[in-house]
């Protein structure tokens, strides 16, 4: 069954590459930009923006107008009903493609977008970001991107941490190209690169996700009262769910504490989140984020949803004291005891925000370190010199 699923995927990509690629003459590939020359031209293939892949895009795209990285994106474009804006530096150029006619034209579109602004930048290198991008540009160019650098991100990608059938069988189809020479693996926390070297011996690069400058900027003053909040940029149902439940218990056990949820919530949240006695922001941007966590006394993050490292990583560049769930994922951000807490169950994260509440100076230290650890780790600085240094190492091994 994988052998025919593979074939068939691989049937399906031919023809698409042959049928919505640009013409070129027989047995030409594209005209890529050589290895040593200057700048390296990079193309982003992107599919679905999430928040924590936008604020890498956002950061890599600033390299466009500092170089000697010259930056093209190719992304889809906006969902229905999403209003978040993706903007980037004036100096990239950006396609975004219509998802009108559903997601199989979508994908056809991109895929021939993705070959077009390779022709046309002679481009020296494709960052592929996510599992679908990885496999479908990867199949359509495969025949025809000689001396071509290819670059992986999975960004957290289930597929490669979970145990079904379907997501096996996606590792299965990945790894040969993870192990191909031409593939240079990039991952951009611990946790993924632990993951992706499962499948390859390639040599990873590493380059943490940064957090945007307000939070580093902004002013924090605590309030005149315990304030515990919590957020979390995706797979907000469960992490309300829990947040309220907590919530709850503390504020019965102890009077004064007030609790707030940072980010925007659908509607079933609100009323959660509501009848459980917490505040909402409903903050949508870095700066509203910013705003809603400066007078906390204490973040915690009470799950391991998809896309909660990044709200811990906002909270320590505010110098903010982080209690987490201990999970692989938190693991590779909080030293605990040092630049926060990690707590193996709810009991012992109940506990924690108790005595902290009645230990300013330990909030206080903690947060100092947490805060150095996030600037040295997750500045926009940081980040830029870790990814110049990753493209920048393979031109010269090219």
């Amino acid at each position: 069954m994988n052998v025919r699923r593979r074939t068939s995927l691989q049937t399906v990509t031919d023809q698409v590459a042959g049928l919505h690629s640009p013409a070129l003459p027989s047995g030409q590939v594209l005209n890529l930009r050589q290895r040593s020359e200057s700048p390296v031209v990079v193309v982003h293939a992107v599919g679905e923006v999430t928040d924590a892949l936008y604020s890498f895009l956002r950061a890599a795209s600033d390299l466009g107008s500092a170089g000697p990285q010259a930056q093209t994106i190719v992304m889809m474009d906006r969902a229905p009903g999403d209003t978040t804006e993706r903007v980037f530096h004036p100096a990239v150029k950006v396609v975004r493609i219509s998802r009108q006619g559903g997601p199989v034209l979508s994908w056809l579109r991109w895929m021939a977008a993705v070959r077009r602004e390779l022709h046309q930048q002679e481009a020296s290198a494709v960052h592929l970001h996510g599992y679908t991008p990885t496999l479908l540009a990867a199949a359509a160019l495969r025949s025809s991107t000689e001396g071509l650098r290819w670059y992986y991100s999975p960004h957290g990608s289930r597929l490669l941490k979970g145990a079904t059938p379907v997501q096996r069988w996606a590792r299965t189809l990945l790894a040969p190209l993870l192990r191909s020479v031409r593939f240079h693996p990039v991952a951009h926390s611990s946790l993924d690169a632990q993951r992706v070297g499962r499948l390859t011996t390639q040599p990873i690069g590493l380059v943490e996700n940064w957090v945007d400058p307000a939070y580093f900027q902004a002013e924090t003053t605590e309030s005149e009262h315990p304030l515990v909040v919590a957020g979390v940029h995706h797979d907000r149902r469960g992490c309300v769910e829990r947040f309220t439940q907590l919530a709850i218990l503390m504020a019965g056990l102890r009077s004064g504490l007030r609790f707030r949820w940072v980010d925007a919530v659908d509607t079933d949240s609100t009323v959660r989140l509501r009848a459980a006695g917490v505040a909402q922001a409903g903050a949508s941007d870095a700066l509203a984020r910013a705003q809603a966590m400066s007078d906390a006394w204490i973040f915690i993050a009470p799950t391991d949803a998809h896309g909660s490292a990044l709200h811990v990583q906002e909270a320590m560049a505010m110098g903010k004291t982080c209690v987490v769930i201990d999970t692989p994922q938190h693991r590779t951000l909080i030293k605990d005891g040092e630049t926060g807490l990690l707590c193996a169950t709810e009991d012992d994260l109940f506990i924690s925000v108790g005595l902290l509440i009645d230990a300013p100076l330990l909030r206080q230290r903690i947060g100092a370190a947490a805060r150095q650890a996030a600037q040295q780790r997750f500045s926009s600085a940081a980040f830029k010199a870790s990814l110049q240094k990753v493209y920048q190492d393979e031109s010269d091994l090219g």
